[in-house]
């Protein structure tokens, strides 16, 4: 596991500052390669090979070397393959396969590959650069390309170590952020950078880069004779074979513990087959309503584990630890899970360097509970407009009359409005943070809606159930779930290595018809079937909580203070965003102490904090935001 960057001319200078702000990725080692053409480095983080997998490596006549951010989990059966056929590997790691593997089938070599990475490949003969990343985007990879200038990294704040990366503001990519609260690939909030697509590669060579996909997913063979039994029998075998793949290491394991499905199954399984006590982990919340903490010990009571618990009090701001999240982030970001993640990951490192977790249980088997919302909304659309009116007028007027709490009649009052909306917008409206009128008032000209986000041609086909877990897994999931564990844990020079994402147990998923996935409110239901007999009963009969934050409870007067000196009257964004709009999402911020049955206080404490980040972001990393002509 490691941090990669490099650009195309000699310069040690910039290499060195690059690798010095990936360092936390890989305390371990330091590697670099320099010629007339390329400079190229990477930190290592020791896992496989402790002693002789030190990077870049090379072939025999060292005319190509890369470099690798990652695990490769099948490596040794790729060794074993490429020996056969002639190649001299000469040392037991995971990286040098690569070159060898490129040398044997060129670009169609990411296909052979088990893993999560991000690799970089410099072909010396053919003076060329070959990036890849991983099939659903586990690891990172920014570039910046202009003219005959090309940079690389594994993060935003080493990529803009690079002297001659002009950082101006892509003005247009504003509403994708306020509307999901992050940035969707390939995109960045600066000109000129993107980030290499999932199951993407691409190839620079003599000034012009072309982008290749070589992974592709969807839902188009789902297989609705999938019986029970044999469903039940394949998920186990499947899991148990990805969390065995994943085992690979020459250090020791550990998992995440959060006392949900996927948490537990993850660790019960990693449990099995390991020959001591693991480490288990889980973030133990002041807030009662965010706790899962004793679910999590009943479960590691249950599978044997040696079990740690962080807790974390409700108001911990201060501005120091604010930088530190948005430093490493590198772009605003909503997700306020990153604090737990941050703080679980600062624990971790005293005990371990690599950890399994249960991220994309959700996605592969239908687990988030929008999914139940956009199966409501999807039903309300053949109800007639002006029933749906009376409906929504009872609603907001008849408080007596229907008991249901302000999150249930604002979850009615909004799945009626997007129901009266094309079924094209749900994806829109469902996932946004500002609404499409709020974005309008913030956002003082050339306002576009245009879709962030670009859907297979197949998707029409797919039923909506299918639809809201795409956009989940091609998005939300590499964008942001992803991202901040990556960050967060990073950091900490932590791996994070996430089973779930297994080639072949998401292929199988992908195949299975919807009722094995949800059956009316209960979600995950192939996986409790497959699960019961091994984990406690407390984790199949809680609600789904997911790593939710009481962000609202860390707004105290620093922050108030933070925000007042961050976001000044003469902020360059104001050339921008409407002063009076953003002054009143910040008061709104401050001020809603409650959910109401029009806009919880989640989201309103949410929309500050991206609020905040967006100013502190232009700020720190100084960012121009007039818009230059030459870089449009």
């Amino acid at each position: 596991m490691c941090g990669i960057c490099g650009f195309n001319r000699n310069d040690q200078t910039i290499l060195g500052a690059m690798l010095k702000k990936l360092q936390h990725r890989g305390p371990d080692h330091e590697g670099t390669f320099l010629n007339q053409d390329w400079s190229i480095g990477m930190r290592r983080l020791a896992i496989i090979d402790l002693s002789g997998g030190q990077q870049p490596v090379w072939n025999e006549d060292k005319s190509i070397c890369a470099i690798l951010n990652g695990e490769i989990y099948n490596y040794k059966k790729l060794r074993m393959d490429l020996m056969a056929k002639g190649h001299q590997l000469t040392t037991i790691s995971d990286s040098e396969v690569i070159v060898h593997l490129y040398e044997e089938h060129g670009s169609s070599m990411f296909e052979f590959l088990d893993g999560m990475f991000a690799i970089c490949i410099i072909d010396l003969k053919k003076n060329s650069c070959l990036l890849a990343r991983d099939r659903f985007g586990e690891k990172p990879l920014y570039y910046y390309h202009h003219g005959q200038e090309f940079v690389f990294a594994s993060e935003m704040q080493a990529l803009l170590q690079y002297k001659n990366l002009p950082r101006y503001l892509h003005t247009e990519q504003l509403t994708s952020l306020l509307r999901f609260g992050y940035q969707m690939h390939p995109a960045t909030l600066i000109r000129n950078v993107y980030t290499l697509n999932p199951g993407e590669y691409l190839l620079f060579h003599d000034g012009s880069l072309q982008i290749t996909p070589y992974y592709k997913w969807g839902y188009d063979s789902v297989n609705k004779d999938w019986d029970e039994k044999s469903a039940v029998d394949e998920v186990r075998k499947l899991l148990n074979s990805a969390v065995e793949k994943q085992m690979v290491s020459d250090v020791p394991l550990g998992a995440f513990l959060s006392g949900g499905i996927d948490s537990s199954t993850i660790s019960a399984i990693l449990q099995k087959n390991s020959n001591g006590p693991i480490n288990t982990f889980n973030v133990k919340f002041e807030e009662k309503e965010y706790d899962e903490s004793l679910i999590a010990r009943k479960v590691a009571g249950h599978i044997g584990s040696n079990h740690h618990e962080i807790f974390v009090l409700n108001a911990v701001f201060d501005e120091p630890f604010f930088w530190e999240l948005l430093q490493h982030t590198g772009e605003p970001f909503v997700d306020s899970s990153c604090i737990p993640s941050y703080l679980v990951s600062k624990e971790i490192q005293k005990h371990l360097k690599v950890v399994l977790s249960g991220d994309g249980g959700d996605e592969l088997f239908g687990g988030y509970d929008d999914f139940q919302w956009g199966n409501q909304i999807n039903k309300l659309r053949s109800m007639p407009v002006a029933l749906k009116s009376v409906m929504k007028s009872v609603l907001l007027s008849c408080d007596k009359f229907i008991p249901a709490s302000v999150d249930t009649k604002r979850g009615l009052l909004k799945a009626i409005e997007i129901s009266n909306r094309n079924e094209e917008q749900l994806i829109d409206l469902l996932y946004e943070h500002f609404t499409e009128v709020e974005i309008k008032q913030l956002i003082t000209s050339n306002w576009q809606g245009n879709q962030a986000y670009k859907s297979p041609e197949t998707y029409k086909n797919w039923s909506n159930l299918r639809k809201l877990m795409w956009f989940r897994t091609a998005y939300a999931m590499p964008d942001d779930m992803l991202l901040k564990i990556d960050r967060m844990s990073m950091r900490h020079s932590i791996e994070v290595r996430n089973p779930f994402l297994d080639k072949a147990l998401f292929e199988f998923a992908a195949t299975l018809p919807d009722h094995f996935l949800r059956k009316g409110k209960q979600n995950k239901w192939l996986i409790r079937k497959a699960m019961k007999p091994f984990l406690p009963e407390e984790v199949f009969s809680h609600p789904k909580q997911g790593f939710n934050f009481p962000l609202h409870k860390f707004f105290n007067k620093e922050f108030q203070l933070f925000c007042s000196s961050v976001i000044p009257n003469d902020h360059p964004l104001f050339e921008v965003l409407n002063r009076e709009a953003v002054l009143a999402c910040i008061k709104t911020g401050f001020e809603q102490k409650s959910s109401t049955s029009r806009q919880s206080i989640y989201k309103s404490a949410h929309k500050l904090w991206l609020m905040a980040q967006l100013f502190a972001w232009i700020t720190h990393f100084n960012i121009d935001v007039q818009i230059h002509p030459q870089q449009a």
